[in-house]
């Protein structure tokens, strides 16, 4: 059923409700409240305004949040959010966080990146991750790049090792130092 102002909804078995709310053809089965979605893929939810959802069995909910074609079975709530490129499964809750290529992630928080990843989670604000997987990233500025199963905690921290624990501030772990422990600042 549709209700509301000037919605389009072209697939079968869905519900529209708000304004201007945009379901393709091939977002059968898909459920869109609010204001300006788009829903192109099947089996959704998208409640808000401003969200663009293309891809299959997702939920979003907020404002301004997209997921790009293929990132099946993801969910996005809050604001200015962004899983794009290639993927599945990914979850984040917060504003201005982005998956840009990465399957199973977590994002909680604000402004955090997974730039390439998988089964990672990130909370905080302002923490990258890149060509990681299997790592916990938690606090403000923390970097991590190529430190597969690591555990990052605190402030303005760089990891580039695989299997550490860094917890502190300012610490710096090089790509030789894999199996490491860093605790304080400046280490």
């Amino acid at each position: 059923g549709v209700w509301g102002l000037n919605n389009k909804d072209s697939a079968n078995y869905t519900l529209v409700g708000g304004q201007n709310n945009t379901l393709t053809s091939s977002a059968s089965g898909s459920i869109v409240g609010g204001v300006n979605n788009i829903a192109t893929q099947p089996y959704s939810y998208v409640y808000g305004t401003n969200n663009k959802d293309s891809a299959a069995y997702t939920l979003i909910s907020g404002i301004t949040n997209t997921v790009a074609s293929g990132h099946y079975g993801t969910s996005v709530l809050g604001m200015n959010n962004a899983v794009l490129g290639t993927g599945s499964r990914n979850y984040i809750m917060g504003d201005r966080d982005t998956i840009n290529t990465g399957t199973n992630n977590f994002l909680t928080g604000s402004s955090n990146t997974v730039n390439t990843g998988n089964n990672n989670t990130l909370a905080g604000t302002v923490n990258v991750l890149s060509s990681t997987n299997n790592s916990v990233v938690r606090g403000n500025a923390n970097k991590v790049h190529n430190a597969g199963h690591a555990a990052v905690f605190g402030l303005n921290n760089v990891d580039s090792a695989a299997q550490t624990l860094v917890a502190g501030g300012s610490n710096l772990i090089g790509s030789l130092s894999a199996y490491s422990v860093a605790i304080g600042q400046y280490d």
